[in-house]
């Protein structure tokens, strides 16, 4: 995931991000959480600019923008409250 994550926040609009390999059904599906700087590029714009430098299957199939990426209180992301937040509507 982390290789995944550096290439989202290599995006110039793209603050933080982290990636949760969520449930779907028998499948798990790549979701990205992310902050913006200022204006949100939206989901369309990330896919297509993680396909520029990462394989298909890497690149999340959901994409999630928040105004805060929940923080542990060492101040890493605190992923199991990132597995409690709602899914990405599509």
């Amino acid at each position: 995931m982390g290789e995944v994550e550096a290439a989202l926040t290599r995006h110039p609009a793209i603050r933080q991000a982290a990636v949760l390999a969520r449930r779907a059904g028998d499948d798990h599906r790549l979701t990205a959480y992310y902050t913006v700087r200022a204006t949100d590029p939206g989901a369309r714009e990330l896919h297509a600019f993680l396909l520029c430098t990462l394989p298909a299957y890497m690149v999340p199939s959901s994409f999630v923008a928040l105004a805060e990426l929940p923080l542990t209180v060492n101040g890493k992301v605190d992923r199991a409250r990132l597995e409690c937040a709602p899914p990405a509507q599509d």
